[in-house]
């Protein structure tokens, strides 16, 4: 028999093939109903199974004490069909045998199989109807199947043959069993005047169902009269217990449910306490957990984390739920709030509060077991991070590219591992364990420049307008959308959302320089020379303005006389610096320029970074190559392998004639890569090739390297007076001396292709363009990917963009051989290229050169006219 303390123990689960019956338990003497059926024995944890022990065939299960006795299922069923087969078969070599047909009725009840019971009544021959023994067998076992209407039936066929007493009670039970008491009583009153003691029950029994119907005066007056028959019955309790039944209700109608009549479970008087204990053990398990359930779900409800994210490039303040908290840029903020409708509040010092309102909800019955988090971003700029990692022993799966989630008021993310977190280095695992994959959710946090690229991938242009359009409104303090608004946006647009940021002082530079370039790309006609020059008038002692006007100006001169004027007040711009010593720069005066560097280091410091890739480039046009490596160092200490500032460090290091340093710098970078065997080795065989050809210019000293300046400068000379041959000897010799990545990108087969592409001499240009390619693919270990994947598709080879180094001349070269291998991609180039920032001078005019040459013919063929040499 199965047992259980405290929810722990065996318990049978599951219940088939149920056969239930009234009978009187043999276990506590109860006339209750007892079932029998199969079912499992488990071992069970708080009632729960948890693993099998064996089936098992209960018989008789008792409702009231739950006793019962068993046999294995396997057993008590090779045994039935054991008997079965030979009881059919008796019954089929003599179909009016008597007994044969008892003997199958006997399975049939033996086994509690009332289907085959049925079956057999209905095959029964005709000659057995006159059989008292079949038909005393035969009226048990509809009793057994609980059939009372076929058991009357039976019996009364059974009287006919033979009306004895004890025919005559069974009948009269079965009336009542029925609810005939009127029927019985003609019966039972012939057994009172009998006088047969075996019968003196029956009476009471009757007086019961009397009771049932509120009959109580004939119940009374019967057991009266049975109790004078039988003076022995007055003592018994059933008799007693009717007899004061029927006087208390006497004067009612009230009926009155017998439990022998119809039994079932004890009364609580009647069953021990401790049978009905299990029930209530597991009633309270239940509701314990049940409850337990419920209210961990309605307090989590109430008291719900959520991260608040700020993706401006200021700090503001949030009220929510009557409470304020203050929101760092890119840094997400728990906050605990209930679930429901809240209104945010947003202020920022540079924009007007914002009423927000957004739902927090989540169903209540799974809320225990549901993992997802809520990402609230107030100023709805954030572009987030969906990304992957896997851990394995050894050598586990490269991680797939990041998925990048657009902007929106409230993120739901679900599952996963980390949040606003890096990945770990390491996760405890066994040495024989698989692949484990984690996952990782995130704000990105990388630069202006880099989210907005992140975010155009995935959503269409007019999102990203709309991005950037809400970018002006509350965001004034990121330069980068003043720079790429006005490619992007429709100039007249651009112009409006940009004018509010133009009276504030002081003056934001990056604002007036969008809407100077909205200004030229709009339709409306303004003379920005002298709106600047009337505003440097007004205010003469300010150098922002004094830049700004000289930007505008028409012509190099007039630009760099008012770059000299802003630069000597205290509160020069660093941009003014920056355009004086390009221009500079550009004319091969590398001493103007690199002074032009220093006094902007001094004053303002080089935080751009065009400033500080200019400062280096300068610093190796004047040979001062130690200089140049201390400056990138003091500028990232420490530079990512797959960076340009990595590779660019290390060959001027070579080029210092310092191969030792180049080493250490080359151990430190790669010591964070040691598990990455790919790029090791890539990194590794790019070190040995600047090795080796150091080592060859080492090995012949006798080989005199040209003056770098003088090379340069005959280098730009020759473009601008359109000797090719000449620009190309000097490039050339450049390049034989000095690599290309002293000046950070490949300038003089850049320029020559350009210049080839510029007076249609394809070949010329096809094949300066391949040198600068081989020459931008050995500067870095990561674009071998955009080597294998340029040739494939357009698709394909614009997806690698971003492992090529960032500067805008590179990109957009990059742009230009895609356009030229795919000329599908032509406007899809073009409109990528527009939107870089490209400092105004020589680069940004050879650009716009290749792609007007570069442009696909029209459907219609028309006359061109020869392209002369550009002006450079």
């Amino acid at each position: 028999m199965a047992f259980v303390l405290n929810g722990i123990g065996t318990w049978y689960w599951g219940k088939r093939n149920i056969v239930s019956r009234t009978k009187t338990c043999e276990f506590c003497g109860t006339h209750t109903t007892v079932r029998s059926y199969d079912t499992t024995l488990f071992f069970v944890v708080f009632f729960i199974p948890i693993f099998p022990l064996a089936k098992r065939r209960l018989i008789d299960a008792c409702s009231s004490c739950r006793k019962h006795r068993y046999i294995p299922l396997e057993k008590y069923n090779a045994a039935k069909a054991a008997d079965i087969a030979a009881a059919d078969a008796a019954l089929r070599s003599d179909p009016t045998n008597p007994q044969h047909a008892a003997q199958a009725i006997a399975v049939a009840v033996a086994y509690d199989d009332k289907e085959r019971f049925i079956d057999l009544t209905r095959s029964f021959s005709h000659a057995l109807a006159s059989d008292q023994t079949f038909l005393s067998h035969l009226a048990d076992a509809y009793i057994h199947f609980d059939m009372p209407e076929q058991n009357l039936a039976s019996l009364q066929a059974l009287t006919t043959l033979n009306p004895g007493p004890l025919n005559k009670r069974r009948v009269a039970m079965s009336l009542i069993k029925l609810n005939r008491p009127d029927d019985a009583r003609p019966l039972i009153d012939e057994l009172i005047a009998d006088a047969d003691e075996r019968f003196m029950f029956s009476p009471v029994v009757l007086a019961m169902s009397y009771q049932e119907q509120g009959r109580h005066a004939e119940a009374l007056a019967l057991l009266d009269a049975s109790g004078a028959k039988y003076p022995s019955l007055r003592e018994h309790p059933e008799f007693k217990a009717s007899r004061r039944l029927a006087e208390k209700n006497l004067h009612t109608n009230k009926p009155i449910r017998s439990a022998d009549l119809h039994p079932g479970k004890r009364t609580a008087i009647d069953r021990p306490i401790i049978a009905r204990v299990p029930t209530f053990i597991a009633a309270a398990v239940v509701l314990l957990i049940v409850g337990g359930y419920f209210v961990t779900a309605y307090f989590m409800g109430t008291s719900r984390n959520i991260w608040l994210v700020n993706a401006t490039s200021d700090r503001y303040v949030v009220e929510l739920d009557g409470r304020s908290v203050a929101l760092f840029p890119l840094t997400p903020t728990r906050f605990n709030i209930a679930e429901g409708t809240h209104t945010l509040i947003r202020t920022g010092p540079d924009a007007k509060p914002e009423s927000i309102s957004f739902t927090i909800e989540t169903p209540f019955f799974s809320r225990p077991w549901n993992r997802t988090e809520f990402v609230v971003n107030p100023d709805q700029l954030a572009v987030f991070v969906d990304e992957f990692a896997y851990y394995a022993p050894r050598s586990p799966q490269p991680s797939p590219p990041p998925k990048f989630l657009p902007p929106q008021l409230l993120h739901t993310p679900s599952g996963y591992d980390y949040f606003f977190e890096p990945f770990p280095a390491k996760i405890s695992m066994s040495s024989n364990s698989g692949q484990i994959k984690k996952s990782r959710f995130d704000v990105l946090r990388d630069d202006p420049a880099s989210r907005f690229h992140a975010l155009e991938s995935i959503a269409s242009r007019t999102d990203a307008q709309q991005y950037l359009t809400r970018s002006l409104q509350i965001d004034p303090a990121n330069d980068y959308v003043f720079t790429i608004a006005p490619l992007y946006l429709n100039p007249d647009d651009c112009m409006r959302l940009i004018t509010p940021w133009l009276a504030t002082r002081p003056v934001n530079i990056n604002a007036h320089t969008a809407f100077q370039e909205a200004t030229l790309r709009s339709t409306q006609k303004f003379d920005l020379s002298k709106r600047y020059s009337d505003l440097h008038k007004a205010e003469p002692n300010d150098p922002a303005l004094a830049y700004l006007a000289g930007r505008v100006a028409q012509s190099v001169g007039e630009f760099e006389r008012s770059c000299r004027i802003a630069i000597e007040s205290p509160d020069a711009p660093l941009e003014a610096f920056v355009q004086l010593a390009t221009i500079q720069h550009n004319r091969a005066e590398f001493a103007d320029a690199l002074t032009t560097l220093r006094k902007a280091a001094r004053v303002r410091g080089l935080q751009s970074p065009e400033a500080r890739q200019l400062l280096v480039q300068t610093l190796c046009a004047e040979g001062k190559l130690a200089e140049a490596c201390e400056s990138l160092r003091a500028f990232d200490p420490s530079p990512a392998v797959n960076s340009r500032a990595f590779w660019t460090l290390i060959a001027l290091e070579f080029r210092a004639r310092r191969p030792e340093i180049a080493s250490d710098v080359f151990t430190a970078g790669t010591n964070t890569i040691a598990d990455d065997a790919i790029t090791m080795k890539s990194a590794s065989r790019h070190f040995q090739f600047l090795r080796e050809d150091l080592d060859g210019k080492l090995a012949n000293p006798e080989e005199k390297t040209e003056d770098l300046t003088l090379s340069v400068q005959q280098y730009f000379a020759a473009l601008e007076r359109g000797q090719w041959s000449v620009a190309k000897e000097c490039s050339e010799r450049v390049m034989r001396d000095w690599t290309s990545a002293v000046f950070d990108h490949p300038l003089p087969s850049l320029s020559l292709s350009v210049a080839a592409l510029a007076r249609d001499d394809r070949a010329a240009y096809e094949q300066h363009l391949s040198d600068w390619l081989d020459h931008l693919l050995m500067l870095d270990v990561t674009h071998a990917r955009f080597q294998s994947e340029f040739s494939r598709s357009a698709d394909a080879a614009l997806e690698t963009l971003p492992s090529l180094p960032a500067d805008p001349t590179t990109q957009s070269m990059a742009l230009a051989l895609i356009a030229r291998e795919h000329p599908e991609s032509y406007d899809r180039c073009l409109q990528r290229a527009s939107r870089l920032n490209h400092t105004p001078g020589f680069y940004q005019h050879i650009i716009k050169q290749a792609f007007e040459r570069l442009r696909p013919e029209p459907t219609q063929p028309r006359e061109r006219k020869p392209a002369a040499a550009p002006n450079f």
